[in-house]
């Protein structure tokens, strides 16, 4: 019932905000009580939504008191806070547990020895001397311990945390846990269903991981795996395939088995989530597969379907004219029969316009290599598929899953518990989604954004990728298209780091939402610094940002995405985790593999910080600018004197060659005298009319120098003067330029 387990997990979040480091000192509790209470959060989930076990949050004082009291704790206690901080993914305590446990492992017994290494591996952290100390207890029970002691589930949980942290050197372990596992599916066909499919996939997994190829194991797994192969999800067949194609298993040896789990796959398509089908799909072809129709289902577009029951009701109060989105819907409930992780197998008929069914056009994303196309998205040092967004991810599922059953803000702020308070004066006054703006980052197929729209909000869906936004441009279009609580979507292109986002997407203040999902993988320092900005770029003092992320590695492995949430996001933002409780029912998961819902908030600080770098690039880009229009004046005076220094030369040289060109005309006439005086003309001629010419060339050189200097004389006619203008005409200047 949605209702009595909201009410129970109110209840125990009331109760476990008492629990303190301070508050459990002043009880002096003994460990059978410490291991009681980080058993009892860890079962209820409670741990998980203190932001990764920070200062104060509930795993570190669980964590600091189990550390206090692990000496004396016995390996049951122990076992249990072991399991609790793994459900927590906090190491708070660990340390001392892990010694603790270490050094009475022989005291143990099998189940309690698998409990705690497999709640390590969980973590991610190795403890060389809890490993071997384990490995010790293990054999020296042997052989008692093989098939009497040891269970199916604590023959799993041992190989696969063994794998996990990479113990190749207790391959005894192996032998040990290959004989028991044997021996549990030895005798009549019954003995097939000893091991489920899971436990089945953890075992074959981990002997594939280490390359340890024990036949008497491998042919009783692929005799139960024929057995059992229509109970296998799509997760347990795609690492039982790569389990067998890692230990040497083909389809030349074992064609049939292969051949069985290329149908089962595709019998299943609609069922993978993306990470899956891509890891299925290389594990099928390194086992020699060979299936058509599989291959031509998987190269065309899909359609996946997916039903939010709650936004059914939704779309009544919309449609019915009512005013904001009321009613409490399925707040804290499941998702009904919204199809997890991918596709829409099981789900009735009714296209995109139904009330609350989305459909989706999706795609396989394809490898860039060769194609010398750039991945928007990498963070994995280029290898891996290009356009990863054509396809539905995870965390794409579970975020809007979670936010279509939060049908006004108000409800999601319960829904948060505490994490998020509605402060800003605007969503005080107006309990409704109407009118509310939204973003999403590296959208993809626009899953979430779809959801939000329905729900009222007015979304802007981005991504970086071509071939992604035409998948997201028609997914949108389809789905939005009148539906919904009044809200609307587009799609803009939009690639993180780039400078100021909200005028590159036309919006003209912080939305209130920005979502995002399945963004963070890899460990790519300079996409995560670019991501960071765009996220500040966009956060206001009220603006909520949604990520849902799976956690694709252990929190201290060296490509652990949680260093993004609980580290690189730190210096601005706020962060807290939705309970695991609050999710959907499927995807209740903690540690590796399980996706976690973040939220964020801005720090104060970082808006204030931002604010002052905002002013001071403004306060230079003005200095700046200032100083660049008085440097272009100083530089055109600069020119215009350069020019005028210039012209005064031509000029000049100009007037030089007119007073040339006259001078010749004069010396020619002055000839001209000289032979007529001598042709008997000389009389009253000669010195008069030397003279004469004297004066002439005075009069001519004054008349061309002032028409030089702008003066308005006019130059007798020559001939020889058309000269000069033959010469200036070189220079391409025109009237204005002299005067």
């Amino acid at each position: 019932d949605p209702i009595t387990e909201a009410a129970t997990h109110a209840a125990a979040t009331a109760l476990a905000s008492r629990i303190t480091r301070q508050w459990i000192a002043a009880q002096s509790f003994e460990p059978q009580h410490v291991a009681n209470i980080a058993w009892a959060c860890a079962k209820l989930g409670l741990g998980s939504s203190g932001g990764g076990g920070g200062g104060g949050g509930l795993a570190a004082a669980v964590g600091g008191a189990a550390a206090d009291t692990a000496p004396r704790m016995n390996t049951q206690e122990l076992s249990m806070v072991a399991w609790a901080a793994a459900a927590f993914s906090a190491a708070d305590g660990t340390e001392a547990v892990a010694a603790a446990f270490g050094a009475k492992a022989a005291e143990a017994t099998p189940q309690q020895l698998a409990t705690t290494v497999f709640a390590f591996a969980k973590l991610g952290t190795l403890h060389r001397g809890l490993m071997d100390a384990t490995a010790d207890a293990l054999l020296a029970s042997r052989p008692s311990c093989a098939a009497d002691q040891l269970k199916p589930q604590d023959v799993a949980n041992l190989a696969w945390a063994f794998a996990k942290l990479g113990c190749k050197e207790h391959k005894k372990v192996f032998d040990l846990l290959s004989e028991a596992a044997v021996g549990h599916m030895a005798g009549d066909a019954g003995a097939t269903d000893a091991y489920t499919p899971q436990q089945l996939t953890m075992l074959i997994w981990a002997f594939g991981m280490l390359g340890f190829k024990d036949e008497a194991l491998l042919t009783a797994v692929m005799r139960s795996v024929r057995v059992q192969l229509d109970d296998f999800n799509p997760r347990d067949l795609t690492n039982t395939a790569w389990a067998f194609a890692a230990l040497g298993v083909t389809a030349a040896d074992k064609p049939n088995l292969v051949k069985r789990l290329g149908k089962s796959a595709r019998l299943r398509l609609d069922q993978f989530n993306s990470q899956e089908l891509l890891k299925f799909l290389g594990a099928f072809e390194r086992l020699g597969g060979e299936d058509d129709k599989l291959a031509g289902a998987v190269a065309g577009q899909r359609t996946l379907r997916y039903e939010f029951p709650s936004l059914r009701e939704v779309a009544t109060i919309a449609g019915s004219g009512g005013g904001g989105v009321g009613g409490g819907g399925a707040a804290n409930g499941g998702g009904g029969k919204a199809a997890k992780g991918g596709g829409a197998a099981g789900v009735g008929g009714g296209g995109a316009s139904t009330p609350g069914v989305v459909q989706l056009t999706s795609r396989t994303p394809t490898s860039y290599q060769g194609t010398g196309r750039v991945r928007v998205d990498d963070s994995c040092g280029g290898w891996g598929r290009g356009n990863t967004g054509v396809a539905l991810w995870e965390g794409s599922f579970v975020l809007a899953e979670w936010l279509s059953r939060q049908a006004t803000p108000k409800q999601l702020e319960e829904a948060l518990g505490g994490v998020w308070a509605l402060t800003g004066s605007s969503w005080k006054s107006n309990n409704s989604w109407r009118g509310r703006t939204g973003v999403e980052l590296g959208a993809g197929l626009g899953l979430p954004t779809i959801v939000a729209s329905k729900l009222g909000v007015q979304m802007v869906a981005t991504d970086g990728d071509d071939d992604v936004l035409e998948l997201l441009v028609e997914n949108v279009a389809a789905n939005t298209n009148g539906a919904g609580a009044g809200g609307a979507a587009r799609v803009s292109r939009l690639v993180w780091g780039a400078p100021d986002p909200l005028t590159a997407l036309g919006l003209t203040a912080p939305p209130d939402l920005v979502i995002a999902s399945d963004v963070v993988y890899g460990n790519d320092p300079v996409k995560w610094r670019q991501l960071i900005r765009t996220m500040c770029d966009l956060s206001g003092p009220d603006t909520l940002v949604l990520i849902g992320n799976v956690q694709r590695y252990p929190v201290h492995h060296p490509m652990a995405e949680t260093r993004f949430f609980s580290e690189a996001t730190a210096e601005d933002f706020e962060r807290r985790e939705v309970p695991v409780t609050a999710l959907h029912p499927d995807f209740r998961r903690t540690g590796g593999g399980a996706c976690v819902l973040h939220v964020f908030k801005r720090r104060p600080e970082s808006l204030e910080r931002q604010l002052r770098e905002q002013q001071q690039e403004g306060a230079l880009g003005a200095s700046s600018q200032a100083g660049a229009g008085q440097e272009q004046q100083e530089e055109e005076q600069k020119e215009e004197h350069t020019k005028g220094k210039k012209s005064h030369k031509k000029t000049k040289r100009a007037a030089e060659v007119v007073e040339e060109v006259v001078e010749e005309e004069v010396e020619e006439e002055e000839v001209e005298e000289e032979e007529k005086g001598k042709g008997g003309q000389r009389k009253g001629s000669g010195g008069g009319g030397q003279r004469k010419g004297k004066g002439g060339r005075g009069e001519r050189k004054h008349g061309l120098k002032a028409v030089a200097s702008g003066e308005d004389t006019s130059l007798r006619k020559n001939k020889k003067v058309k000269k000069s203008n033959e010469f200036f005409s070189t220079f391409s200047f025109s009237e204005d330029d002299y005067l």
